[in-house]
C-alpha cells in the first residue's frame, strides 16, 4: 500500500485550486495555503467599485504612459487611446525609436523609461520628456518566493527560477518541492493543468522521475541553448514557439492525449489572421468553419 503524502499548496488562486484539485484525485492530503481572506486570486469576482466624488475631473483630458510591449499593452493602448489625449508607450529592443503608432493618432512609442519625477514629468531613454497622469505597468510579474528557505538550491536571477526540470521540479529536491504555472506565452490553462496532473501523478508514483543527475543534466543544456542563441535570461520560462512542444512532451508522461492539432495551427496562425481582419477579427472570423476546414486538410 502506497503511502499518503501531505501537500503544502501555496496560493489559492486559479492555479492552487487546481494543483489542490489534482492532489485530492490521487489520494494525496492537501492544505491550501492564501494570504487573502478567500479563495480564487484575480479570477474571483468582485462587485465593489471604489468612489472618488472629490476626486479628479473623469471629463479632463489625460495623458497615459504604457510599459511594455506585450499582449496586455497592445489590448490597453486599444482601449484607452479613444478615450486618453495621448498615449506614450514605451517599449525595449532594437525598434524603441520614438515615433507615431500606426492607427493611432495621439500614440507614440518611446525607448524604455529612463526615470519617472516627482512632479509627473516621465523622462524617456530617448530624450523625449512627457508629463504623464497615469502609468500603466503592462511589464507582467517578477517570481519572488519569501516563504521559500532552500538555502540557494532555488533562485531567482533575472527572473529565471532555476535550477527547474522541465519548469516544475528542482532537481535536488524533486518530488518533494514544485513549481507551477512558471511559463507564459501560451494558453496558461492547459499548461498549468497539465502540470499539476504531472505533479500528482510523480507524487502518487504512477509517473517515476528521471535520476537527479539527468534532470540536472536537461537543465543545464536548455541554459546552454539559450546562452548559445543570445536569449536572455529573463526568458526562460517563456514558452511561446515551444508551447505545443512542451504540452505534448508533458501528455506523453501522463499518457493521454494531446492538444488537438487544430489548436496549434490556429496559434501560429494569429498573426495572420489579425492582419487579415484587422482589430475586429474576433467578430470577423467564422471560427468555426475555420476549425472544419483545417480538420478536413488533416
Amino acid at each position: 500500500m502506497r503511502q499518503s503524502y501531505k501537500v503544502a499548496v501555496v496560493g489559492g488562486g486559479f492555479a492552487g485550486l487546481v494543483t489542490a484539485r489534482e492532489l485530492k484525485r490521487e489520494g494525496i492530503l492537501v492544505t491550501v495555503f492564501e494570504k487573502a481572506d478567500h479563495v480564487g486570486g484575480i479570477w474571483l469576482y468582485n462587485s465593489r467599485v471604489d468612489t472618488d466624488l472629490l476626486g479628479l475631473d473623469p471629463n479632463r483630458e489625460i495623458i497615459v504612459v504604457l510599459i511594455g510591449n506585450g499582449s496586455s499593452a497592445k489590448d490597453i493602448l486599444k482601449e484607452i487611446s479613444p478615450l486618453a489625449s495621448q498615449v506614450h508607450q514605451a517599449i525595449r529592443g532594437p525598434d524603441s525609436q520614438l515615433k507615431r503608432l500606426e492607427n493611432h493618432d495621439n500614440a507614440w512609442q518611446h525607448s524604455m523609461i529612463e526615470c519617472a519625477r516627482k512632479d509627473g514629468k516621465v523622462v524617456f531613454q530617448d530624450g523625449s520628456i512627457v508629463d504623464a497622469d497615469v502609468i500603466i505597468h503592462c511589464t507582467g510579474y517578477k517570481f519572488h518566493f519569501p516563504f521559500l528557505r532552500s538555502n540557494g538550491t532555488v533562485t531567482v536571477d533575472d527572473n529565471r527560477v532555476g535550477p527547474l526540470y522541465k519548469h516544475v521540479f528542482p532537481p535536488s529536491l524533486a518530488p518533494w518541492l514544485s513549481f507551477v504555472a512558471l511559463p507564459y506565452k501560451a494558453v496558461p490553462s492547459i499548461v498549468m493543468e497539465l502540470q499539476v496532473k504531472w505533479v500528482a501523478k510523480v507524487l502518487s508514483g504512477k509517473v517515476k522521475l528521471p535520476t537527479e543527475a539527468e534532470m540536472a543534466d536537461s537543465v543545464e543544456e536548455l541554459y546552454r541553448l539559450m546562452e548559445k542563441s543570445g536569449r536572455p535570461k529573463h526568458l526562460t520560462h517563456t514558452l511561446q514557439q515551444d508551447k505545443f512542444e512542451y504540452e505534448n512532451w508533458l501528455a506523453t508522461q501522463l499518457d493521454i492525449r494531446p492538444p488537438e492539432r487544430w489548436k496549434e495551427i490556429m496559434f501560429f496562425s494569429m498573426e495572420k489572421i489579425k492582419s487579415y481582419y484587422g482589430d475586429k477579427y474576433r467578430d470577423a472570423w467564422d471560427v468555426d468553419k475555420w476549425i472544419q476546414e483545417v480538420d478536413c486538410s488533416n
